[in-house]
């Protein structure tokens, strides 16, 4: 009912104006108030989710802070999730594809059909172009600020609120293009290709790469980390360059991890650290400030304080963190949850008229490792470097510690408002409302106000350095390293 639509306009509204702790950082209350009043005027007759998800979603996008976001549930049907079991992929997009100058490029077909080669493009999907899909939720997407380079990453979560629109056509029709040749290629819900030669269909060849790689370039991971985030490697076996990838900032022993990591780069031999951060999405801080000391040659603080609009945000935090779905058990997990915040709660200081900031384990100062690095350090990011991943790069930024290459980070070099992320699910749509409940600054805020980590050297790679498995962002600091 519309009724019920507009309540959850107001709701959202609510949730955002009482918990968000720099909520007209980039837009003014008045502004954003007309805003949602627009929305909820707008609002005459029922709507499915997906059109209302396009009616509110510019809105919350509108704050412009990219933890903050509106989705689609994303939910699994149980074919689907045998299909990503056993085949590593979802069945109604085989295809691990990039969104490249607008256009759409696969770089792997899983299912390894022989029309579908490597750098074919994907011209239509249900009709549709990329370029008129990714603009029709370009505007509810959220990012930080101003930033550019951070929502072509996010295409595949496009592609997924289109084809939920699509639920009611038995299949996916793709239009294909490669070289001179045009051709339809059509997939039902399960995957099975419905104009591909019979001995093709369900026919899994096994998995292999169909993007070259480079000739002598027999790289070999020193260290890997438990969930295989994080790897070390010396660059084609010279030991004096170390690449450290950090895929993403999760508990998974990093401490340990980074430990051993530095034990073996510790030696003279060792000159230079190249750091990859790209498309690394974020994740904890203390992940990404225990990196940090191993980095720096005295104390230094990772963040700032964190700032929160009033002490029930930590209660808030920790209730409607929780995973737990049986209802019999969610109870007691919110009350433990809740005497768990009591603690940290407890340490809050007031700032000023709205806010409280509150000291955790990145905004303290952290010691210098005893086998901290000395060398020089090359840090690479593009637009998928976001939240801790690019308060990372931030503060090596800030403190001239680091040279950059690649293109600008998605996460705002100033930072961000995360650190606790609750998921609100509203009670008749049943979108997901998902937002920052602390303001989480790097120690060195110097950046431009709404915009990332810019590199020294910028490099953005095209499609044929995809194709033929060329890395033109690690090729060039090793250049810089060589004096080539």
């Amino acid at each position: 009912m519309p009724q019920q639509l507009r309540s959850e306009v107001e709701l959202v509204h609510t949730k955002l104006n009482k918990y968000h702790p720099q909520l007209y950082r980039y837009i003014n209350k008045e502004a954003l108030d007309n805003k949602f009043d627009s929305v909820k005027a707008s609002i005459t007759k029922p709507l499915p989710a997906n059109d209302f998800y396009l009616k509110l979603s510019p809105v919350v996008a509108a704050v412009r802070q990219g933890h903050a976001t509106l989705s689609i549930p994303y939910v699994i049907e149980k074919k689907e999730e045998e299909s990503i079991r056993q085949l590593g992929y979802r069945p109604w997009f085989p295809f691990k594809a990039e969104f490249i100058n607008e256009r759409f490029y696969i770089l792997k077909d899983s299912r390894q059909t022989p029309e579908v080669e490597a750098g074919t493009e994907i011209v239509s999907i249900n009709g549709a172009g990329p370029k008129e899909i990714f603009r029709k939720y370009y505007s509810g997407i959220s990012r930080d600020g101003y930033n550019e380079t951070f929502l072509p990453k996010k295409f595949t979560t496009i592609l997924y609120y289109y084809l939920k629109e699509q639920k009611e056509k038995a299949s996916i029709d793709f239009k294909l293009r490669f070289k001179d040749s045009t051709w339809n290629y059509s997939l039902d819900k399960e995957g099975r290709s419905l104009n591909t030669p019979k001995s093709l269909i369900g026919a899994i060849p096994k998995k292999k790469s169909s993007v070259s790689k480079p000739k002598g370039d027999k790289d070999q991971n020193l260290l890997t980390s438990r969930s295989k985030a994080k790897t070390l490697k010396f660059y084609k076996g010279d030991s004096s360059i170390a690449v450290l990838r950090i895929s993403n900032f999760r508990k998974d022993a990093y401490k340990s991890f980074y430990r051993k990591s530095f034990e073996f780069i510790s030696s003279p031999r060792t000159k230079a650290l190249i750091i990859d951060l790209r498309d690394n999405p974020g994740g904890y801080a203390k992940d990404a400030g225990e990196l940090y000391s191993y980095l720096m040659d005295s104390s230094v603080r990772f963040n700032k304080r964190l700032e929160l609009t009033s002490k029930a945000s930590l209660l808030k935090n920790y209730r409607f963190m929780s995973k737990v779905k049986s209802p019999f058990v969610k109870p007691l997990i919110s009350a433990a949850a809740t005497i768990a915040a009591i603690p940290p709660s407890l340490t809050l200081k007031k700032e000023g008229e709205r806010l409280y900031s509150y000291s955790e384990g990145s905004s303290k100062s952290l010691r210098p490792k005893t086998k901290h690095f000395a060398g020089k350090v090359y840090v690479l990011i593009n637009g998928g470097t976001f939240s801790a991943a690019s308060l990372l790069a931030a503060n090596l930024k800030g403190s001239g510690r680091a040279f950059f290459v690649g293109t600008e980070t998605g996460g705002s070099e100033n930072g961000c408002v995360a650190g606790f992320l609750p998921v609100f699910t509203l009670p008749y749509s049943k979108l997901s409302l998902r937002f920052g409940l602390a303001a989480v600054e790097p120690y060195y805020a110097t950046g431009k106000e709404g915009r990332g980590v810019f590199p020294d050297i910028e490099v953005k790679p095209t499609l044929q350095d995809r194709l033929k498995g060329v890395d033109p962002e690690l090729t060039r600091v090793v250049e810089e390293l060589r004096g080539k």
